[in-house]
């Protein structure tokens, strides 16, 4: 009998340390995938904030617009 009680602890004990590493690697996927997600958030807002410095670049002040700002000092 005490065989038999040995052999079922030790298959709890290894059950137990399979479902550590199950959830270990359920996590880590979970992590990964909340900053994948982060990154395109971020990647999204650069391209946004690109596309609207290229707007401004592409159509800039005049030079009457450039010395009223100046004089008006909101250059």
């Amino acid at each position: 009998m005490n065989w038999l009680s040995l052999i079922t602890t030790a298959a709890k004990l290894v059950a137990a340390v399979v479902k550590f590493f199950s959830d270990r690697q359920l996590i880590e996927s979970g992590r990964a995938e909340g900053r994948s997600e982060s990154d395109a958030d971020h990647a999204r807002k650069a391209r946004e904030a690109g596309d609207a410095m290229q707007k401004i670049a592409d159509k800039p002040p005049s030079r009457a617009e450039i010395e009223k700002r100046l004089e008006d000092g909101s250059a």
